[in-house]
């Protein structure tokens, strides 16, 4: 029964960073941006791929994080630049990584089950 709350413990913190993402640029920067839905997923296939070749987790967390930011800012780089609509950069943007995470991945899933993460160490 423990495991039960643990996963549903490590899902809400997951879900929570993605609801996160997109209060800060829905209310403080009042721009209705979703590219937070793509970089969500970019972060798990990256962590997917980069955990199945045995990378250490610790240099996942800021490779990942850094990828993430870059998705950002081609969404603003479009925005700004090119001067299309804020919404529809983000749909681009998320729609383009959707794409991009199965290039990367290479299918459409990867085990990682029995594999170590980031709470192994622990």
């Amino acid at each position: 029964m423990i495991n039960f709350y643990l996963s549903a413990i490590l899902l809400g913190l997951g879900f929570a960073s993605l609801a996160i993402g997109i209060f800060i640029s829905m209310r403080i920067f009042n721009i209705p941006d979703i590219t937070t839905d793509g970089t969500f997923t970019l972060g798990g296939a990256i962590t997917a791929v980069l955990i199945s070749s045995s990378w250490n987790s610790w240099l996942i967390l800021p490779f990942v994080f850094i990828l993430g930011a870059f998705a950002g800012a081609i969404t603003g780089l479009i925005h700004t630049r090119l001067k299309v609509n804020a919404l529809l950069s983000g749909i681009l943007v998320m729609t383009a990584l959707y794409s991009i995470n199965l290039a990367i991945m290479g299918r459409s899933t990867i085990p990682l089950v029995n594999l170590p993460t980031l709470f192994s160490s622990f």
